[in-house]
């Protein structure tokens, strides 16, 4: 499916989390989630957030790498 099919599909706190991995490019699990949270203004629980990384990353939106505090996400073109 295309890019821009699966975007239309998501959540908005998943395409903000998606918008921000592609913004940094390169960028901590703990990072992201400050950055989500400091931008919106009912941020979901931190479970939530794993939740929601794990399906852009099943996805293929997003790539990552590294287990629990060292886990890193990183755009598509990483």
């Amino acid at each position: 499916m295309r890019k821009d099919r699966l975007l239309e599909k998501l959540n908005e706190h998943e395409r903000l989390l998606c918008r921000l991995v592609e913004d940094y490019g390169e960028i901590a699990s703990g990072e992201l989630y400050k950055a989500y949270r400091s931008r919106v203004e009912s941020p979901v629980t931190e479970r939530a957030y794993r939740k929601y990384m794990e399906h852009l990353v099943k996805l293929g939106l997003v790539k990552a790498k590294g287990e629990g505090r060292w886990r890193k996400y990183y755009s598509r073109g990483q």
